[in-house]
């Protein structure tokens, strides 16, 4: 089931955030649990004589998605693709605390990687108007529950969920 805030359940081809039912853990089932997933909904699958939803492409986690100014969303992986191709950059993380601002932690082999073309190329995806500063660090922390996070988007939840209403990807 898709939904957004008010628990609407999204039409067809549309998308939005998961839920899910879980029954098959006895000691702990999870009814209508929210992911935070977005993702689209195709309809259901009836080849095996029970209606299931089926979902497309699972996009991102919410918490993942980057606001730049002029209310245009950018999809992490476009970001974190760059970082990932840098053969000098071992570890790295995208911090985004403002919409016009972005920290990119990482922890580079030696001091042979170039920080400017980095730059350059964020602000390809990005636009000039976005602040784009190069972190260097020993290490980069995994989060509460022991993920290593690529994005990490401290905007306001409800500023996302607008701009996902107004301008689905």
């Amino acid at each position: 089931m898709h939904y957004w805030e008010n628990l609407e359940q999204v039409s067809l081809g549309e998308k939005g955030l998961l839920i899910a039912t879980a029954i098959h853990n006895r000691a702990m089932p999870l009814i209508r649990y929210k992911l935070d997933d977005y993702t689209g909904y195709k309809g259901e699958d009836h080849s095996y004589g029970i209606n299931l939803p089926i979902v497309y492409p699972i996009e991102t986690k919410l918490k993942d998605f980057l606001i730049i100014p002029n209310e245009r969303i950018t999809l992490s992986n476009l970001i974190t693709f760059q970082l990932k191709t840098k053969r000098r950059v071992i570890e790295s993380q995208v911090v985004q605390k403002n919409i016009d601002k972005i920290l990119v932690k990482v922890v580079v082999f030696n001091d042979r990687f170039n920080e400017e073309e980095l730059i350059e190329e964020m602000k390809e995806i990005l636009g000039n108007e976005v602040e784009i500063k190069i972190q260097y660090v020993h290490s980069i922390y995994p989060s509460a529950s022991f993920k290593n996070r690529f994005v990490v988007s401290k905007l306001d939840k409800e500023l996302i969920h607008k701009e996902l209403r107004r301008d689905p990807l």
